[in-house]
């Protein structure tokens, strides 16, 4: 199934700049034909499912290091940390420092 394989490239590389272009050339389709497809069977677009992806890697790097706010987002490929912290608190209802020091 293609989204599958669309799935393992995001879980792989989820810290690499990794753009729509980019992602359609490893699966082997067009950028408007694999967006159409994967929204179509998830309900939501790749960069979608590739936001939740490294938030769900800096979730567990901030209940499971010491590293800094700054280090976890460009570790999940997030490198601009003001934008990290937005995107954090909007999935998660609060930042990432409130939710490392409440786990």
């Amino acid at each position: 199934m293609w989204v599958t394989e669309i799935d393992y490239v995001l879980n792989q590389h989820y810290a690499e700049n990794i753009t729509l272009d980019e992602l359609a050339a490893r699966v082997h389709g067009s950028k408007s034909h694999l967006r159409h497809v994967y929204k179509a069977q998830t309900g939501i677009t790749p960069q979608q499912k590739l936001v939740t992806i490294r938030l769900s890697h800096a979730e567990h790097q901030l209940t499971n290091s010491s590293h800094s706010v700054a280090q976890i987002g460009r570790a999940v490929g997030i490198p601009n940390t003001a934008y990290f912290i937005k995107l954090f608190k909007k999935h998660y209802g609060v930042s990432p420092l409130q939710y490392r020091l409440a786990n």
